[in-house]
């Protein structure tokens, strides 16, 4: 499929969490200079001493000075400040903090303190405080604090992510080049019905690791008119339970094997020479890419997993679940692709930043994100294709909302997720799986309900005929003159589409038409696909008992359906011209542009003359075809000598010549594959009664 380029998608989200931070988790009182901070007391006792606690558990930057002291303030029984008692602090395992001071006496007040500077790691810190008083007793109280490093984790996920997203892509290609057109075959052949199509989608989605291909896919086969837009949503329904098979291989705890994972993989890269050994390779490595990955981000996500600051960063996704919705929706968005924000998701979970109920708020809204796609992929492309895609985005956001309305009135999904397995990053991989199982269960039997929506939402006619055959029926095999006729219907239509090719392509050479350049690779899959089908029906036709007739005419209709598709290629070819000329900023000159729309007009009225000839057998339709070649040859050598003419006179720009004399070339040949259809009307299908090939 075509790849859309990842925009800095870390970066994108981390504003909108900031922004969100600041909005929802702080009150204008919080946000002064020691935010910090968090002074809070504990109380403990022992002998005849009350020791009151201020200042653990604080956390900030590292390098940095802590807002508030570490301080103990020391009471007798009796309630009375204790002074003069001595307070010893030490550190366990520094790593680079320090203390101001590390032996201080009680005040008049019964207070000791010191000042604490974290060190250059991010981690968390045990500071003990040992006290002494002659008469009234000793004992240690402990203290607590954690830093953390912004750039570090900026970093750190940056280049997970990286690895993840490398991984999930080398893995889904790697796997689509292995499974080959076959995979593309069988998806289409095998949705006869809904059910059929949900189990395709869901197995060819598993096989690929990419619901966002099937998706596109689907786009594909809608806009060339291979699947039918019931169809199309039921692959979608498959789609989107088979791409949570990603988030249960993930929660497999196979990260610490990320690294012989990849050894592997480039072992068979390397050392294969057949290349479905190397694509396997290519998955393999990919595979261990995504856990080394993931393995990256969880280690620097599992020391935030205890600070206040960065649990307030995510409090309110488990208190308002539509923030989570909004947040997933718009990270999978940009970076298009579900199965890394679900890992993601798990890794916030496994570091315990976020809860379960956070993590399946996010993983509703990734169900909604991911449709972002197939919208892309349906824009340009015929009604048919882009009802499909809003399918895919209503289907997805209405089973969304449903879940949302539910997690605000119970918390029955919560507990039921929670109750499949005792490992969180798990309980979020279900939670995937489990949602859109029920979203699939709920639609599969509203399908023709939902094709009735999207088609009041994209209203309007089908504007491209279906490029499915609609005439090759099996059953006529065993009568050759009928078959015969039902394909010449077969061929005619293909032929409408390579005229329909052409014109497109015309369109997006003088126009700059980019809808008219996606039309043209659609006509051109289905052109392609109607020559395979017309010529598999022909072949098999060959089989039968043919009359000497019709076995003379079955090489002939075999070389008009490839004269057929070279012009489909020609419309293919005008259409790079047409993007050579843009990316270029080629201009030609007036003269130039309307000789070159003249030829293109008289292949269309060639085009008209050589269907309706070939139609109904009308040979004086094929006489007038031919009249057309004549006017075209020499429309060629007119044209030709003329531009050469210009340029000598310095009438015109050179830069321009390549592109004008590659136009004339690709229409002077569409004129000679029409002849070719032309003269096999004349001839009455017969080689020896005039068919020419050029």
């Amino acid at each position: 499929m075509r790849k859309h380029k990842k925009p800095l998608v870390l970066i994108s989200l981390a504003a909108f969490l900031l922004i969100y931070y600041f909005l929802f988790s702080f009150s204008p009182s919080e946000a002064g200079p020691t935010a910090n901070s968090v002074k809070m007391e504990h109380v403990q006792s022992f002998d005849q001493l009350r020791v009151v606690i201020r200042g653990s558990d604080q956390e900030g930057r590292t390098g940095t000075w802590l807002g508030e002291p570490f301080e103990v303030e020391v009471f007798d029984a009796a309630g009375k400040p204790v002074s003069g008692a001595s307070v010893e602090f030490w550190l366990e395992d520094g790593s680079g903090a320090s203390l101001s001071t590390t032996n201080e006496e009680t005040d008049a007040n019964g207070v000791a303190r010191t000042e604490f500077k974290l060190g250059k790691t991010m981690k968390e810190y045990t500071i003990n405080a040992f006290i002494k008083h002659p008469t009234l007793g000793s004992g240690v109280v402990r203290l607590e604090a954690r830093s953390y490093d912004v750039r570090r984790i900026i970093f750190w996920l940056i280049g997970g992510l990286g690895l993840f997203l490398y991984g999930l892509s080398t893995m889904s290609s790697s796997l689509q080049k292995v499974a080959g057109r076959g995979l593309k075959n069988l998806l289409k052949l095998l949705t006869s019905n809904r059910f059929v199509a949900v189990g395709m989608g869901a197995l060819v989605t598993a096989l690929i690791q990419s619901s966002s291909a099937t998706s596109v896919m689907v786009i594909g086969f809608v806009n060339a008119g291979l699947l039918k837009l019931e169809q199309a949503i039921g692959v979608v329904i498959g789609a989107n339970i088979g791409t949570t098979i990603t988030g249960q291989l993930i929660a497999f705890k196979v990260d610490k094997f990320a690294l012989p994972i990849i050894g592997i993989g480039f072992a068979f890269i390397m050392l294969s020479k057949r290349r479905q050994t190397r694509l396997w390779g290519e998955a393999i490595l990919g595979f261990g890419l995504l856990f080394l990955g993931l393995y990256i981000m969880k280690q620097v996500l599992t020391p935030l997993g205890g600070t206040n600051l960065f649990k307030s960063f995510f409090v309110n996704f488990s208190e308002q679940p539509i923030l989570g919705v909004l947040a997933g929706m718009v990270a999978t968005m940009m970076i298009q692709s579900s199965s890394a924000t679900v890992g993601l998701t798990m890794a916030l979970a496994a570091a315990g930043l976020i809860d379960l109920r956070g993590a399946i708020c996010l993983v509703l809204g990734e169900n909604i994100g991911t449709t972002i796609t197939a919208q892309i992929a349906g824009i340009g492309s015929n009604r048919v294709a882009r009802r499909a895609a809003f399918a895919h985005t209503m289907f997805n956001v209405l089973g969304v909302a449903g879940m949302v309305i539910l997690m605000y009135s119970t918390s029955l999904y919560v507990r039921l997720v929670e109750s499949t397995s005792g490992n969180v990053m798990r309980q979020v991989a279900n939670s995937h799986t489990i949602f859109n199982i029920a979203n699939g269960l709920v639609f599969l039997p509203l399908t023709g309900v939902l094709r009735r929506v999207v088609e009041k939402i994209v209203p309007g006619g089908d504007e491209d005929m279906p490029i499915e055959p609609q005439f090759l029926e099996r059953h006529l095999l065993e009568t050759p003159l009928v078959a015969l006729e039902q394909a010449k219907k077969e061929i005619v239509r293909m032929a409408e589409a390579a005229r329909h090719s052409v014109a497109a392509a015309t369109r997006s050479f003088f126009y700059d038409d980019h809808k008219a350049l996606k039309r043209v690779h659609m006509l051109e899959e289905g052109i392609d696909n109607l020559q395979r089908e017309i010529t598999h029906y022909l072949v098999e036709l060959a089989k039968r008992s043919l009359t000497e007739v019709e076995s003379e005419q079955l090489p002939v209709l075999l070389h008009t359906i490839n004269d057929i598709e070279r012009i489909g290629d020609h419309a293919e070819n005008i259409v790079e011209i047409a993007e050579r000329k843009k990316f270029r900023r080629v201009e030609l000159d007036s003269g130039a542009v309307e000789e070159l729309k003249a030829m293109a007009g008289e292949v269309d009225h060639m085009a008209e003359h050589v269907i309706l000839a070939f139609a109904s057998n009308d040979t004086e339709e094929a006489r007038k075809a031919l009249a057309i070649e004549d006017r075209l040859n020499k429309l060629h050598i007119e044209m030709r000598q003329g531009y050469a003419s210009r340029l000598r006179k310095r009438e015109t720009a050179a830069s321009g010549g390549l592109i004008y004399f590659d136009m004339v070339m690709n229409y002077e040949k569409m004129g000679d594959h029409y002849t070719n259809v032309a003269q096999a009307v004349l001839g009455e299908l017969q080689w020896d009664k005039g068919v020419k090939a050029r």
